[in-house]
């Protein structure tokens, strides 16, 4: 009776022990749980997420869940690399690339995060003039065509002859014919720096830096005689040059007119066209220049016309006869003072 009694009242302590020592079994479980599993972020072509997990390594882990790293890949941190809680993990696939410099063209496949740790990775120096396309911090892409403009500057001189000019004094004093030089010209020299930038080899810009005068133009001066001794007296003159000449009338076959036509007969400057009037090029002599002119006498600047140009005049005559007869002559002209 007192046996039946005391099992009786020993079961609820049995129970009780049960409970506890399942309870510490679970706290136990749940520590060694928390101290040994892992929370691992894995970044796998741009997506994230989250894994538990009991690795060791890095290496490990990836095994585990079936994530395969071809020769050009790259993981971060790396495959041997122990594992802690909360740790990241980005596995980087390999793109294809192309690359554009020295004129030749490579292409192939890698994991470097941007263009400037592939150029470094092929071992690509640019220096600081080169242009990389695209930018150098630009994140490396699946199918990149990435070129590489080589450039290069240089400083070049250029000399340019200044022609000296010739400047003539007249001298009333002395006749036509008489010359003398009184300083002997010289030709100026500048040199031109400019700053010269190739792309690839090929002329792009040339800049102009600097000029210097090397040496100084100095003009030659010239006097000479400015009267001219004729039958009727002298005359002055202020300059004279060398001219081809030729000559015309008023009739249809020079002008294109005839009598009774407007203008006919008529000079562009409103002179009467004959003899002493002579058609000139208006830039260069303008109308009322007074001019004598060798073999044909004393004459003026009244007309022009469509073939006359700088360095010839056409003289002006009374008859086609005449005109024709003069034909084609260099000769010279003095251009007379007032």
């Amino acid at each position: 009776m007192n046996l039946h009694k005391k099992n009786w009242f020993s079961f609820p302590r049995m129970w009780t022990r049960i409970v506890l020592l399942s309870l510490l079994a679970c706290i136990m479980i749940f520590t060694s749980y928390q101290l040994l599993s892992k929370d691992i972020t894995i970044v796998l072509s741009g997506k994230e997420s989250t894994v538990v997990t009991f690795k060791d390594t890095v290496g490990d882990f990836l095994q585990e869940n079936q994530i395969t790293l071809d020769a050009s890949d790259r993981v971060i941190p790396g495959m041997e690399e122990k594992l802690t809680d909360n740790m990241t993990i980005r596995v980087f696939r390999a793109v294809s690339y192309t690359i554009t410099v020295d004129g030749t063209t490579i292409t192939g496949e890698s994991s470097a995060f941007t263009v400037q740790e592939l150029l470094q990775e092929k071992g690509i120096v640019t220096n600081e003039l080169d242009r990389v396309m695209p930018e150098p911090a630009t994140p490396l892409a699946k199918d990149m065509d990435i070129r590489i403009v080589r450039i290069h500057h240089e400083l070049e001189e250029e000399e340019v002859v200044i022609p000296f000019s010739t400047i003539t004094i007249p001298r009333q004093d002395q006749l036509a014919g008489y010359q003398r030089t009184l300083v002997l010209g010289t030709n100026g020299l500048l040199v031109n720096t400019y700053l010269v930038i190739y792309e690839d080899g090929i002329l792009v810009d040339k800049q102009l830096q600097n000029t210097e005068e090397r040496i100084s133009t100095v003009n030659q001066v010239i006097e000479y005689g400015a009267t001219l001794q004729l039958a009727n007296g002298d005359f002055h003159f202020t300059k004279s040059a060398m001219m081809s000449t030729s000559g015309y009338c008023s009739c249809s076959l020079c002008t294109g007119k005839n009598p009774g036509d407007y203008g006919y007969g008529i000079t562009a400057s409103g002179l009467t066209q004959g003899y002493g009037v002579v058609g000139v090029d208006p830039k260069t002599i303008p109308f009322g220049t007074k001019l004598y002119i060798e073999g044909y006498g004393f004459a003026v600047a009244g007309d022009t016309g469509g073939a006359i140009y700088e360095g010839h005049i056409d003289l002006g005559f009374t008859s086609h006869a005449d005109a024709v007869a003069w034909a084609w002559q260099n000769v010279m002209v003095y251009f007379l003072g007032d």
